[in-house]
C-alpha cells in the first residue's frame, strides 16, 4: 500500500473551491470594518456602543456556535451543514441591508456570524484531501483568508461609497449565493465523512489542550490581535477622514499599507521559520504594535503620509502575527490533538472581535479615543511580556500518513520503531483511525523518507 498521495487535480479543484467559500464569506464579514465608524451614524438609534456590538457582535456568534457545527456536521455530513450556514450568513446580510435602525444591524449581523461554518469547511478540506497531503491544502485556504482580507479593506470605502452600508450588504448576500453555487458544482460529496484529529475539537482533548501554558499564551495573543483590530477601526476611518481624506479615499492609504504589509509578512515569516528565530519575530512584532498604537494616538498632529507609513507598519505585523501565531501552535501541540488546540484558538480569535468591538464601543463612549488607545496598549504590553516568557519552540513539522493499522500491539510497536528514526521527534499511532501523527524536523528527514520506512517495517511484519 502506497503511503504518499499525489495532489491531484481533483484535490486542487475541490481545495481551491473551498478556500473560495471561505474567503468570499470573510471578505463579507470583513468589508464593514473600514467603514462603519464613519456610517454607522445614518441608522436610527445609533450610539458608539451600539457601533462597536454591530462591529462585534458576529465574533461572539462564531464563538459560540463554530464548534457545534462541526460536531453537527460529522454526523448529517458537511455539505448540507455549509449550505445551512450559508443560508443562514445570507439572511444576516439580507436583513443588515434592509435595516434603519443599529438594532436591525445588529440582529443582521449576528445571524451573519451564526453561520459559523469554517471549521466546516476545513473538515471537509480534510475529508477531501490525504492526509500526507493536508497541510499543503491548508495552506491555501490559509493564504485565501489573508487574501480577502486585504480585498476587504479595499472594496469596502470604495462600494460604502456608492451605495452606502446596504450595498455592501447586499453584496455580501450574492457572494454567499455564489458559495452556495460552487459548493453544489465543483465539490464533490465525500465517501466518509468523520472527525480528524488535525482539524476537529474532540471533548476528550479539550481539557490538556487548555492546561498547557504555551497554548494559553498563544490563544491571548490572537484574543489580543484581534480585540485591538476591533477596537482601532471604531476611529481610524473617522481619523482618516478629519485628516482631510475622503471615504471614497480611503483606498489611497490601505492599498500601499496593504502592499508593504505583504513584504513584512514574507520577510517576516522567512526570518521566523528558516532562520528558526520565531520567538524573536513575536517579540517584535508584539513591540511594534506598540510603537503603531503610539503613533496613531498621537496622529492629530500629524498627516496623512505619517498615517500611511503606521499603517504599513500596523498591518504589517498584524498580517506577520496571523501567519505566525497558527503556526506556532501546530509546532507546540500534540500531533494528534492539532484539532482540539486550533479551535480552541481560533475561539479565542473570534472572541477577541468581540470584545474589541462591544468593550470597545462602550470604552469610546464614556471615556474616548484615549480610552481606547490605553486599553489596547495595556492589551498589547501584557502580551509582550507573555511573549518573552515563552519558550523558544521546538521547530519542528506536524505531518501525518495513513498507516492503516488497527491493532493497538502494532500501533505501539510501529510507533517504537518509527521514534528512533533521525529526525523524528514525536510519533504516534492511533489503532482508532489508523494514522501515524509525526513530528519532524523537515532538516533532516522527510515524509517520504519516513513512508519509506513504514513500509518496509510493514512487509516485515507480515506473517
Amino acid at each position: 500500500m502506497a503511503l504518499i498521495h499525489p495532489f491531484t487535480q481533483a484535490n486542487r479543484r475541490s481545495t481551491v473551491a473551498l478556500a473560495a467559500i471561505f474567503a468570499s464569506r470573510m471578505m463579507g464579514l470583513f468589508m464593514i470594518l473600514p467603514v462603519l465608524a464613519i456610517s454607522y451614524t445614518q441608522y436610527t438609534d445609533a450610539s458608539p456602543q451600539l457601533m462597536g456590538t454591530a462591529l462585534g457582535i458576529y465574533g461572539l456568534c462564531q464563538a459560540l456556535l463554530q464548534i457545534p457545527f462541526g460536531m453537527v456536521s460529522d454526523k448529517m455530513g458537511r455539505k448540507p451543514v455549509i449550505l445551512l450556514g450559508l443560508s443562514i450568513f445570507i439572511l444576516g446580510s439580507v436583513v443588515a441591508a434592509m435595516s434603519q435602525s443599529i438594532f436591525g444591524l445588529i440582529i443582521g449581523r449576528g445571524l451573519q456570524g451564526a453561520g459559523a461554518v469554517g471549521s466546516v469547511i476545513i473538515a471537509l478540506v480534510a475529508d477531501l484531501t490525504p492526509e500526507d497531503k493536508r497541510t499543503q491544502a491548508m495552506a491555501i485556504v490559509g493564504v485565501s483568508i489573508g487574501t480577502s482580507f486585504g480585498v476587504a479593506m479595499i472594496l469596502g470605502p470604495i462600494i460604502n461609497s456608492f451605495g452606502g452600508m446596504s450595498a455592501i450588504f447586499w453584496l455580501t448576500a450574492v457572494l454567499g449565493l455564489l458559495s452556495m453555487v460552487v459548493l453544489l458544482s465543483f465539490v464533490p460529496t465525500p465517501k466518509d465523512s468523520h472527525s480528524h484529529r488535525d482539524t476537529d475539537v474532540l471533548t476528550e482533548d479539550l481539557l490538556a489542550t487548555l492546561k498547557n501554558p504555551s497554548l494559553r499564551r498563544l490563544d491571548f495573543g490572537v484574543f489580543t490581535l484581534h480585540a485591538m483590530l476591533s477596537a482601532l477601526f471604531l476611529l481610524l476611518p473617522k481619523v482618516m477622514t478629519t485628516l482631510g481624506l475622503p471615504t471614497e479615499q480611503h483606498w489611497h492609504v490601505y492599498v500601499p499599507a496593504l502592499i508593504g504589509a505583504l513584504f513584512i509578512m514574507v520577510v517576516g515569516t522567512y526570518i521566523g521559520e528558516s532562520q528558526r528565530r520565531m520567538k524573536e519575530v513575536v517579540c517584535s512584532s508584539t513591540a511594534l504594535l506598540i510603537l503603531s498604537l503610539l503613533g496613531f494616538w498621537q496622529l492629530s498632529s500629524t498627516g496623512l503620509i505619517t498615517l500611511t507609513g503606521l499603517m504599513i507598519i500596523f498591518f504589517g505585523v498584524f498580517s506577520l502575527l496571523e501567519a505566525c501565531l497558527p503556526s506556532l501552535v501546530s509546532k507546540i501541540a500534540n500531533p494528534s490533538t492539532k484539532g482540539t488546540a486550533m479551535g480552541i484558538y481560533s475561539t479565542s480569535q473570534f472572541l477577541g472581535i468581540f470584545v474589541g468591538g462591544s468593550l470597545g464601543g462602550q470604552i469610546l463612549a464614556h471615556y474616548g479615543p484615549n480610552g481606547i488607545f490605553i486599553t489596547c496598549l495595556t492589551l498589547v504590553s501584557l502580551w509582550f511580556t507573555a511573549a518573552l516568557s515563552m519558550a523558544k519552540p521546538a521547530y519542528l513539522s506536524a505531518q501525518m500518513l495513513k498507516v492503516g493499522i488497527t491493532s493497538r500491539q502494532a500501533a505501539e510497536a510501529l510507533s517504537q520503531h518509527i521514534g528512533t528514526f533521525p529526525g523524528v521527534f514525536e510519533a504516534e499511532i492511533r489503532e482508532d483511525d489508523g494514522i501515524a501523527y509525526l513530528k519532524i524536523d523537515s532538516k533532516i528527514t522527510s515524509l517520504e523518507a519516513i513512508a519509506s520506512v513504514i513500509e518496509v517495517w510493514q512487509k516485515k511484519s507480515q506473517p
